[in-house]
């Protein structure tokens, strides 16, 4: 099975009735007390489950989530198409560049700021230094990468593996001019990550080749004894986009400042970590349910959500079993946020709920407007399923068992704060409405709010007080 992470950014939605999909109409009784042990709490996350978990393709993983390192980006002119030294010059900028300089943020500063500094990334852009050139000019036109067809073993569906040919083409190249063992930084024998990043016109119309997605590489062929496995194929134009003068439209409105737009490559380089997409790729199959377009691995905006953090490495949620008030700063500034066990197996690979602060500072900035309707801020309460029995077990390519896009139950989901399903009253898009205030309890809004197995809860979440730097919030569980 080829699988793929898909086109960044695109928010479809279907709105079936309330109460259908990850809602049961009538519980079927009340959840056990959950159990947390602190001495034996498997504390493994994404990237080492990945490797240890199952008949996984070996190696798993892409970017490491944590550390300093260099990763590899190639820009690729095509015989029929250019590339200006200003492209050049953004792209690195888009890549390596200050705050600044883009007007939000490049890929580097992203996640260093996501991670609390805990990931700190360098891009070298290939052929920058090399022979007097600074970029790959392929052996045929786009036209022709575009129509190449392979068949894949599993289904016997025939896929475009172009970018999978322009990949080995590119490194066949760059083996004798670059030191490729240097971007094995977790010494699991391949290159963590390849960034191609064309020049051809990006297409936005449905299912086109130039677009923006990452895939892997299952051919054994090796490059200065590494293996290529994740790769990321996106085009020079999505930088761009909501620019003044760049590409612009309902869907990608000009943003003031903006002066290079690195989210496209933000987005990607979640999925070389190992990320999801968040958004519902397949509207009329699962659960239809997910985070509303409020995060950057839905549709390509803000801050990577304290799931996302707390996989990668980034943050350790406090886990909370017994009645208690807990203090949270804003997620944007500070690795906060609870976590109540649900179906719980003493690890992060099960079922619970996570609670974080909301603002519409750090790295929300930018897009606030358009993030729950511009609110400032307001508490997050996720629904969280991460269960892994079947890796890989569903044509949308996700390790866990579930997924916001094919799956019966969602893998991430926001609980709405004014009682909706499905962002039913917004459109699909997450509202301020949908964010808890001072005054809110989970119990008077969803007073029969239940397990992914129709189990009652035992437990209310009352939120005391709530501001843009902290939010107070109590737990309470049944006598």
């Amino acid at each position: 099975m080829r699988f793929t992470f898909n086109k960044h950014g695109e928010v479809d939605f279907d709105l079936p009735a309330v109460g259908g999909g990850d809602t049961p109409t009538e519980p079927t009784g009340t959840m056990e007390k959950q159990t947390y042990d602190a001495a034996t709490f498997d504390d493994t996350r994404l990237q080492q489950k990945l490797t240890t978990t199952g008949d996984q393709p070996d190696p798993a993983t892409g970017l490491p989530s944590t550390g300093t390192y260099d990763a590899l980006v190639i820009p690729v002119k095509f015989s029929d198409t250019s590339i200006s030294a200003t492209q050049l010059n953004n792209l690195n900028i888009a890549f390596n560049g200050t705050s600044a300089e883009t007007g939000w943020e490049s890929v580097k500063t992203y996640y260093n700021k996501a991670s609390y500094g805990k990931l700190n990334l360098s891009f070298d852009i290939a052929g920058a230094n090399l022979d007097g050139v600074s970029y790959y000019t392929s052996s045929k036109a786009s036209s022709y990468y575009e129509g190449l067809k392979a068949t894949d073993e599993e289904s016997g569906e025939q896929y475009n593996n172009g970018d999978n040919v322009l990949l080995h083409e590119v490194l066949a190249y760059y083996e004798s001019r670059l030191d490729l063992t240097k971007y094995d930084t977790n010494g699991d024998g391949a290159i963590d990550a390849v960034y191609l990043i064309y020049s051809a016109p990006v297409d936005y119309s449905d299912d086109s080749f130039y677009w923006a997605y990452v895939t892997w590489n299952y051919e054994e062929t090796k490059y200065d004894g590494k293996d290529t496995f994740y790769y990321l194929f996106a085009g020079l134009d999505f930088m761009k986009e909501s620019v003044q003068g760049g590409y612009t439209n309902e869907y990608y409105p000009v943003i003031e400042g903006l002066k290079v737009n690195a989210s496209t490559y933000i987005h990607e380089t979640g999925h070389l970590l190992g990320l999801d997409d968040y958004y519902d790729y397949y509207p009329d199959e699962g659960c239809n349910e997910g985070l509303g377009g409020a995060d950057m691995m839905d549709a390509t905006v803000g801050d990577q959500n304290v799931y996302s953090k707390t996989m990668l490495g980034w943050l350790n949620p406090e886990i909370v079993t017994a009645t208690k008030t807990v203090t949270l700063s804003s997620s944007q500034a500070e690795g906060d946020a609870i976590l109540i066990p649900l179906n719980f197996n003493n690890s992060y690979f099960c079922e619970y709920l996570l609670i974080d602060l909301y603002s519409a500072q750090g790295l929300n900035a930018l897009h606030s407007s358009s993030l729950y309707d511009g609110a400032d801020y307001g508490v997050r309460i996720y629904h969280v399923t991460a269960t892994v029995s079947d890796p890989f077990n569903n044509d949308f390519g996700s390790f866990t068992d579930c997924n916001n896009s094919t799956s019966d139950k969602s893998l991430i989901k926001l609980i709405e704060a004014d009682g909706d399903n499905k962002f039913a009253s917004s459109d699909g898009y997450a509202a301020e409405s949908d964010l808890w205030q001072a005054g809110d309890t989970l119990g008077n809004v969803f007073p029969k709010y239940v397990t992914n197995a129709g189990k009652l809860l035992i437990f209310d979440i009352s939120i005391v007080s709530v501001s843009a730097t902290q939010a107070t919030i109590t737990i309470t569980y049944n006598a």
